[in-house]
């Protein structure tokens, strides 16, 4: 799940960028370091379709709150 509360983002995060895979959920770029893994972590959704998780995107500021929960805790 991502979770930012300062836009009210709750959404499950899937492995993948297909459309099938965002039409679920933000999607995890497969090429990318996995939640809690050292380095950055990619997630795609959109902002106009696909359950539109990421809709209010430009309201975050700067020290905003992002937390990834994993199977094995929060990162």
């Amino acid at each position: 799940m991502i979770v930012i509360p300062a836009i009210d983002v709750d959404v499950v995060v899937v492995e993948g960028t297909t459309p099938s895979a965002l039409r679920a959920g933000a999607g995890h770029y497969p090429d990318t370091p996995l939640p809690c893994e050292i380095g950055n972590v990619a997630i795609a959704g959109h902002r106009t379709t696909y359950g539109r998780p990421f809709h209010n995107l430009d309201l975050l500021k700067v020290g905003d709150r992002i937390t990834l929960e994993t199977p094995i805790g929060p990162c």
